[in-house]
């Protein structure tokens, strides 16, 4: 691996764990509008738009731009396959790491097999 791929999948890694941080504490704030256009990329699969997954998906967008990072973000709508296809959609895309905030965990094994051979972290909520 490339090192200034390494150290793309160290910024994403580390944007990972503060966007963690940012969900225990979902509330009002700055609306930014969306992600900046950075060199590390995050893939963020939310399983649903109610108030808590459309807050999830704020504290990612908000972190990310606070980052310089480039998010890109995928709506599942609770449905297994469609969550399926955003994971392949964000691998196709070779983000530096991806968020899923599951559907169905037991019909992700093959994607995270995928994720992890794109050398892809996946962090599953």
């Amino acid at each position: 691996m490339k090192p200034i791929a390494t150290s793309h999948r160290v910024a994403a890694v580390s944007l990972v764990g503060v966007t963690a941080l940012l969900l225990s504490g979902c509330g009002s704030g700055n609306d930014s509008g969306g992600a900046a256009d950075g060199s590390v990329s995050l893939g963020f699969v939310n399983g649903s738009n109610t108030h808590f997954h459309t807050c999830l998906l704020k504290a990612v967008e908000q972190e990310g731009e606070a980052q310089d990072a480039k998010v890109y973000s995928a709506n599942s709508k609770q449905d297994a396959g469609t969550e399926l296809s955003n994971i392949e959609d964000m691998i196709a895309r070779n983000v530096d790491a991806l968020i899923v905030q599951t559907v169905n965990v037991d019909a992700l094994e093959g994607d995270i097999a995928k994720a992890e051979s794109a050398g892809i972290p996946i962090y599953l909520t």
